[in-house]
């Protein structure tokens, strides 16, 4: 039996995160076709034609911010069921609390290092497979420590 690949989109304005994301999705397990977005606009365009099974989302981008195309996605009833993954490099209360309560999934901060990096995608594909990327409460929605989180839900990283 074939596995399917996970259809990810990512979307960031910053070309630097998006290789850094690409590269450490290619150094892990998962089998994936990546799309790759710079802004809400692009993201909202490739979501129709892409049809993603997750997406991750950046806060702060030109043209339409994260946060505009997250209400845009759970506003549209082809899409709002598809995961979406918020990052930042921010822990800021008022993003976390807006993005939780406009339907995310999950809001994660941007890892400094790649290795980080690596795990904290292991760690949300890992999530998304096992069908755990359904907060709980809004402790569990951010995610700022990858192993952590993996060794509560019993999640391998590495």
């Amino acid at each position: 039996m074939k596995e399917e690949k996970i259809k990810i989109l990512y979307t960031d304005d910053d070309q630097d995160d998006r290789d850094l994301f690409r590269d450490a999705l290619a150094q892990t397990d998962f089998k994936y076709h990546l799309e790759l977005a710079s802004n809400g606009d692009e993201a909202l365009d490739k979501i129709k034609e892409f049809k993603p099974d997750i997406i991750f989302l950046d806060i702060n981008m030109p043209l339409k911010c994260g946060k505009e195309c997250l209400i845009e996605i759970r506003k549209d009833k082809r899409y709002k069921n598809i995961p979406v993954v918020m990052i930042s490099t921010s822990m800021d209360d008022s993003d976390v609390d807006e993005t939780y309560n406009n339907g995310a999934n999950a809001y994660i901060v941007k890892q400094v290092s790649f290795e980080q990096q690596t795990k904290l995608i292991r760690l949300i594909l890992s999530m998304h497979l096992h069908e755990n990327l359904s907060p709980n409460s809004r402790k569990s929605f951010l995610i700022s420590d990858p192993v952590k989180v993996s060794r509560n839900l019993k999640l391998r990283l590495n």
